[in-house]
């Protein structure tokens, strides 16, 4: 399996971060592991995009409160996770917004 290179892991955390600014994400201060946050119908969801090249694209999401989301999602029940990840840009990218559409 091939690495993802340095300029398509860039393009892909910007492309990330202009979609959740488009559902109006504030930078977090609660997480240091998540660098942004969106109000939901499920209370707040915490999101994080790294820079690290890898073998997949990753978006990381957690929710402040399993329980409201556990019913909707398969998040982890426990400590409310549900991560995207996936060896296509745009599939990536189109899975979380349409699970941004249900959530916002």
């Amino acid at each position: 399996m091939k690495k993802i290179s340095k300029s398509n892991s860039e393009k892909f955390n910007k492309q990330v971060r202009e979609l959740i600014k488009k559902y109006r994400a504030i930078e977090n201060e609660s997480y240091k592991m998540y660098q942004y946050q969106l109000q939901t119908k499920y209370g707040i969801l915490n999101v994080s995009v790294h820079d690290d090249q890898s073998f997949i694209y990753s978006i990381f999401t957690r929710f402040d409160e399993p329980e409201k989301a556990k019913e909707k999602f398969s998040c982890n029940p426990h400590s409310g996770k549900y991560n995207f990840h996936c060896g296509d840009f745009e599939t990536n990218i189109n899975s979380f917004e349409s699970f941004l559409k249900q959530v916002i």
